[in-house]
């Protein structure tokens, strides 16, 4: 058995690369994207498994830049992979925040702010 996954355009010229492998591959199933709720899910799962949180504002400019590229996809969009990177990108910008900080909390170290969401002009860079 091969399992292959990836986007549909990709995958059909992957397919049509090779005259033998579409007939070896007969059977497909599709996934549709996540939801602007899904990914937030997604997002706030992460953050509750490394035992953090976003303040309001936090969440509502994550929300926001989660819409913006899903609808319609930037180049680079990867559902909960993007999900992730930005995660990531916003753990790196807090500790670039609290670096110099030398008496921080244990509140401090939890709660992620608005600011170390990505702006929006990075989008490419997630």
């Amino acid at each position: 058995m091969v399992i292959v996954a990836g986007y549909g355009e990709p995958m059909r010229q992957f397919l049509d690369s090779n005259p033998g492998l579409r007939s070896r591959f007969t059977r497909f199933i599709e996934f549709p994207d996540y939801t602007l709720d899904e990914l937030v899910e997604v997002l706030q799962g992460m953050l509750r498994q490394a035992r953090c949180s976003l303040t309001p504002e936090a969440v509502v400019r994550a929300r926001s830049l989660l819409s913006q590229l899903r609808a319609p996809p930037a180049e680079g969009f990867a559902n909960a992979r993007t999900a992730r990177t930005l995660f990531e990108r916003m753990l790196a910008n807090q500790s670039n925040r609290l670096a110099t900080d030398l008496d921080l909390s244990r509140e401090d170290l939890t709660i992620l702010q608005a600011d170390d969401v990505p702006a929006p002009r990075s989008l490419n860079q997630l």
